[in-house]
C-alpha cells in the first residue's frame, strides 16, 4: 500500500512538471493531451499483447529478464 502511495505521489508530480512545462512554452493544451493520450494507449496495448506473448513463452523467466532490463536502464540513468 504504501508503494502505491510514492507511486501515486511521483505521478503526480510528473504531471504538475509537464503542465507547467506546457504553459512555460505556451502549449495549446488539448491537442497534446489528445496526442499524448492517442500514442500512450496505443503503447500500452502494444506492451500487454506483447507481455502477454513473451509471458506464455517464457513463464517465470519473463518475469526475471524484465527485472534484469529495469536494473540495466536504472544503472543507465545513473551514468
Amino acid at each position: 500500500m504504501t508503494v502505491l502511495i510514492f507511486q501515486a505521489i511521483a505521478t503526480s508530480i510528473d504531471a504538475f512538471a509537464v503542465g507547467v512545462g506546457f504553459c512555460a512554452i505556451c502549449v495549446d493544451i488539448l491537442p497534446a493531451v489528445s496526442i499524448i493520450a492517442i500514442i500512450t494507449a496505443f503503447m500500452v496495448a502494444g506492451a500487454i499483447v506483447i507481455g502477454k506473448k513473451f509471458g506464455d513463452l517464457f513463464e517465470n523467466k519473463a518475469e526475471f529478464l524484465g527485472g534484469v532490463i529495469l536494473i540495466i536502464i536504472g544503472i543507465k540513468g545513473l551514468l
